[in-house]
């Protein structure tokens, strides 16, 4: 059996290079090894409770 990697990030605001670093980079570089199976994701129910002008939302998704 092989590693299995989630990671998701939230859809509310721009990516920076905190995002890159920290969970975008590792992620790619994971998903890259043999035996490594990965899941990606916008955390788009994490971005509703953190935005609450729907149509700043709208625009940064």
């Amino acid at each position: 059996m092989g590693i299995r990697i989630l990671t998701g990030i939230t859809a509310s605001g721009t990516p920076h290079l905190g995002n890159y670093i920290g969970a975008i980079r590792p992620a790619i570089q994971e998903s890259k090894k043999a035996g490594v199976q990965s899941f990606f994701f916008l955390a788009d129910y994490h971005a509703l409770i953190k935005c609450t002008d729907p149509k700043k939302l709208q625009h940064q998704v």
